[in-house]
């Protein structure tokens, strides 16, 4: 890896790895700990964990509790829990496709099914469990057929008389949550996509109508939009309608992304991001990449674009607008959300091992510095057996994959120290394009490392990624040394 560049730090096959499992099919990551969703054969999610080395290994493999499950469609979690969505699930009834969610909780690092939740008014095919998304001890599951997102929090219940240690735990539905919107008709697929963070909630449904202008005429067409409720107490209330802006049949929302004060929104045009003050969500602009998901951290946005079709391979620039060299691979773009420089690429990511079809951010996930990124396509064989890589012997159609990648740029990208002389040259190589390298320079490297330096330039040469820094180390001692970084 070259300094200034994103490094891709695992890559993750199902322990069982078989053809069809699509492992990867969903993915979350929260602290050290990742959990990738399979829909093979034997459908479930496999948690690994992140030792001190930077090694994930097998902690757990977790499966629904019934025998009625038809698939599990999405995965999420925060911290000690998983939550698992069903909404293919047939309930008692004969209520097709009503569906479900089961969650785990981990204690000692042990995991263990702690309750099934269903909707508070299961209908056929109301495909609860739709979406499922987890901060904290709130849980929120969409429920796409009845336009509804129910909301259910976690609750430490101590029984009286029973011995010390961990308290009982029930959860508690606290809300069911429809958007108010006259527009909002049967069949505009609302709760269909919903994500919390904290005690605010973001509901999208692609399928709401809106008037546009096209030409010289008002048109009707499906623009989508995203409704906003907060929490106040155990109260939750509408705090904002969001609508697609663009003059064209757009879909917005049909993904989306939610952190603190940050949302952002996928569409048929690309990728739309919103900040909130005082209450009040403003359009902070457009990317033009059409997301297939999306993820938000503190600091970065991250999206998945798995029918991408470029042949390029990992970069801090995009692709050239023509190359679809391997259709299908897909790959991942990540921005950082710092409003003064929002909008540049921070890195293009694409699978170590990419090839067409892969499906290379079909999902992904974000936390902290740590990105997972799926490939639910992807058909290496876990271990090899004879013959190239791309022998028909070392293939697993569909078995799937997952890439972690630490977004942090590589920081040093050279350390020396001049033995004498007034002026100090440092030669290096690194990404092409790069501008904001910091410079720093000490007399005595046990004291720390300072950017108040002489007069200095930086610069780079032919060929591209071909860097130059001199420094004035006039009266610096016998010995000086410099440091070069990029974050």
């Amino acid at each position: 890896m070259l300094p200034g560049q994103i490094a891709q730090t695992a890559y993750v096959k199902a322990w069982n790895a078989a053809e069809y499992d699509a492992f990867g099919t969903d993915v979350a990551v929260s602290g050290n700990t990742l959990a990738v969703l399979a829909t093979g054969k034997n459908p479930g999610v496999f948690v690994y964990v992140r030792d001190t080395e930077g090694l994930w290994a097998r902690q757990a493999y977790l499966q629904g509790a019934g025998p009625e499950e038809i698939a599990v469609n999405n995965v999420a979690m925060d911290g000690d829990i998983i939550a698992m969505g069903y909404p293919q699930t047939l309930l008692p009834g004969g209520l097709e496709a009503a569906g479900c969610v089961d969650v785990f909780t981990r204690a000692n690092g042990k995991w263990r099914a702690e309750v099934r939740l269903k909707s508070l008014a299961p209908a056929a095919r109301g495909f609860f469990g739709d979406t499922v998304s987890v901060s904290g001890n709130t849980l929120v599951v969409g429920a796409s057929g009845s336009q509804t997102t129910e909301v259910f929090v976690r609750e430490a219940q101590p029984e009286e008389g029973s011995p010390p240690g961990p308290p009982r735990h029930i959860w508690r539905r606290q809300a069911s949550l429809r958007p108010a919107d006259p527009d909002l008709k049967p069949g505009n697929a609302g709760g269909g996509y919903a994500a919390v963070s904290g005690d605010t909630i973001a509901v999208g449904v692609d399928g709401v109508p809106g008037w546009v202008r096209v030409g010289d005429h008002d048109m009707k067409r499906t623009i989508g939009a995203i409704y906003v409720f907060t929490r106040k107490g155990t109260a939750w209330t509408q705090e904002a309608r969001i609508q697609g802006s663009m003059t064209a049949e757009r879909h917005f929302g049909y993904v989306l992304a939610l952190k603190k004060d940050l949302l952002a929104a996928g569409s048929g045009e690309g990728t739309s991001l919103y900040d909130r003050v005082a209450g009040v969500w403003t359009l902070r602009g457009h990317l033009p990449v059409q997301p297939w998901d999306l993820a938000l951290s503190d600091t970065s946005l991250l999206i998945g674009a798995s029918g991408h079709d470029s042949g390029s391979s990992i970069s801090d620039t995009p692709p050239p607008p023509d190359d679809q060299g391997a259709f299908g691979s897909g790959s991942a773009w990540l921005y950082r959300t710092d409003p003064r420089n929002w909008q540049k690429l921070v890195a293009y990511l694409k699978a170590s091992n990419s090839r067409k079809f892969y499906q290379f951010g079909g999902d992904v996930a974000l936390d902290g510095d740590t990105a997972a990124i799926a490939a639910a396509a992807e058909d290496r064989a876990p271990q090899q057996t004879s013959g190239p890589v791309d022998s028909p012997l070392n293939r697993l159609e569909w078995s799937g994959a997952v890439y972690v990648f630490n977004t942090r740029r590589a920081k040093y990208a050279v350390e020396g120290f001049a033995m004498s002389g007034d002026r100090f040259t440092l030669d290096f190589h690194s990404t092409p394009g790069i501008t904001d390298w910091t410079l720093l320079g000490t007399s005595d490297p046990e004291k720390g490392f300072s950017t108040d330096l002489s007069p200095k330039t930086l610069f780079s040469e032919d060929p591209p990624g071909t860097y130059r820094a001199v420094v004035d180390v006039t009266g610096a001692g016998p010995r000086y040394f410099m440091r070069l970084e990029h974050d």
